[in-house]
């Protein structure tokens, strides 16, 4: 009768050590990353990160965009990807036991930030002020020319009317 209590004793514990082990399975998140065009993104940093211990699992995107995290264990998380010239991505994600479709992530295109100045030197200014203009106008009207200097600088000589 012993050796069958011990026999029930060590299947239960059996069974019970099972389900505590499918209970904590891993899983493995899979996805691709694209801009709004639908090309793919390489070299993109993907962080998941656990929101009660900051545990943080890592990947960086492949060639095709692709990307994966492994043994991820149930829980709630905050999911970031990361690529220079694109806007960050940030979503909160629950992992239970449900299985995964490959996420399809969009980032997009982050917008300029820079800032031209442009200097001049003050000799190198340009007026546009109205007595500017005024005396540019006079200085190219300052000389009066008579008929005589103009027949003479179009080679027409002196002629009598």
């Amino acid at each position: 009768m012993f050796r069958f209590h011990s026999c029930v004793g060590v299947l239960a514990a059996m069974l019970i050590f099972s389900k505590i082990v499918v209970g904590q399975a891993s899983l493995t998140i899979t996805g691709v990353i694209e801009d709004g065009s639908g090309a793919t993104i390489a070299g993109a940093k993907v962080s998941l990160i656990r929101q009660d211990t900051n545990e943080i699992k890592k990947s960086t995107s492949g060639e095709d965009g692709t990307f994966s995290l492994n043994d991820v264990s149930q829980g709630d998380y905050v999911l970031k990807v990361e690529m220079k010239g694109f806007e960050a991505y940030q979503k909160s994600v629950s992992v239970g036991s449900q299985t995964w479709k490959p996420l399809k992530i969009t980032l997009k295109i982050e917008a300029a930030k820079e800032q031209v100045n442009v200097n001049a030197d003050s000799a190198d200014e340009l007026s546009t002020s109205d007595s500017d203009a005024a005396t540019t106008r006079g200085a190219l009207h300052h000389h009066r020319w008579s008929r005589r200097e103009l027949d003479r600088s179009a080679g027409l000589g002196d002629q009598k009317n």
